[in-house]
């Protein structure tokens, strides 16, 4: 059993977005002892919010809307693994491919290596949207909308930095994760160069629609979550242990509904790292890295700087 410590509360400072539980506790809609309450629950309950689980490929998204709870979660379910790709080794990725098809490609790997796919979509998703803020938001020409893979491109320090200061929420130890900077230019550098081909005749990213029907296409239709409601995220929970898995349902039940979690297994992200890489140690580490750096950035895109993050060991 670890010994609990009093450290100071991690939130994702450089959070961009709009998912945060500040605008509601400025609203009296809850205080921040709600959140200290939640805090506490997620490390001294875990027999009440999270249940055994095998976690491999992760199949489910971070989304905190989900009540399911079948096995490793990360932005985007599976798609973690196709960005992972991209931003790594960028074993499937062929110059000219956009996501829709190199997705394709990801995803069929996979599942021939006997592993599930999953994502979601919800029901108010306005086309050609599908509702998954991870697909969604992978890039846009807006200057008013930050994107992903722009976010990556211009915060590339920021998210290493956010990285390698991550704590141990039961002991305050530093979860010593440490980037290559031979790695963090590369991931940089393909975000950059993917990024720049929006608005040309040949841009990677694919609506998130298309993403959608690609994960159908490999996966069948019950590989797509169907989601609804609003986005009620207070904080990011970030598990590196390998053996549970949050239970959102317990915690929607616990809470009333009132506040929901993000939910990332960075073992899930590990697994679908070396399963891509085929064996290559080089390979596998660099697209660890890269679903991270993803799973950040987008956490950083969707959500605000008020956001919680706690850390599990």
């Amino acid at each position: 059993m670890k010994t609990r410590q009093q450290i100071p509360s991690q939130s994702l400072t450089i959070g961009v977005g709009s998912i945060e539980p500040a605008p509601h506790i400025a609203k009296a809609e809850y205080d921040w002892t709600l959140i200290e309450q939640l805090h506490s629950d997620i490390l001294d309950s875990p027999d009440v919010l999270f249940k055994p689980a095998e976690i491999n490929m992760p199949v489910q998204c971070a989304d905190g809307r989900t009540l399911k709870a079948i096995g490793g979660s990360a932005i985007g379910g599976s798609f973690t693994a196709v960005m992972a790709d991209c931003l790594g080794d960028r074993r499937f990725y062929i110059p000219g491919d956009n996501s829709y098809e190199h997705a394709l490609k990801v995803y069929g790997y996979i599942v021939e290596q006997d592993f599930m796919i999953g994502g979601h979509d919800d029901d108010h998703a306005i086309s050609p949207d599908c509702g998954c803020g991870g697909e969604d938001k992978l890039d846009s020409l807006s200057d008013e909308s930050m994107s992903i893979l722009r976010f990556v491109s211009e915060n590339g320090a920021s998210i290493k930095q956010t990285l390698e200061n991550l704590l141990d929420d039961s002991t305050g130890a530093n979860l010593g994760i440490k980037v290559d900077s031979s790695l963090h230019a590369t991931i940089v550098d393909q975000a950059r160069e993917l990024h720049a081909l929006s608005g040309t005749d040949k841009p990677y990213v694919s609506s998130g629609r298309d993403l959608r029907r690609a994960m159908i296409e490999v996966g069948g239709p019950d590989s797509v979550d169907h989601l609804s409601g609003e986005h009620k995220e207070v904080m990011a929970i970030i598990d590196c242990r390998t053996d549970s898995i949050l239970d959102r349902a317990a915690l929607a039940e616990r809470y009333a509904g009132l506040v929901q979690a993000f939910y990332i297994n960075v073992a899930s992200i590990k697994f679908a790292a070396e399963v891509l890489s085929a064996g290559n140690p080089q390979a596998a580490e660099l697209n660890f890295m890269a679903g991270l750096y993803y799973n950040i950035a987008a956490s950083a895109v969707l959500a605000g700087p008020s956001l919680r993050l706690l850390t599990l060991t």
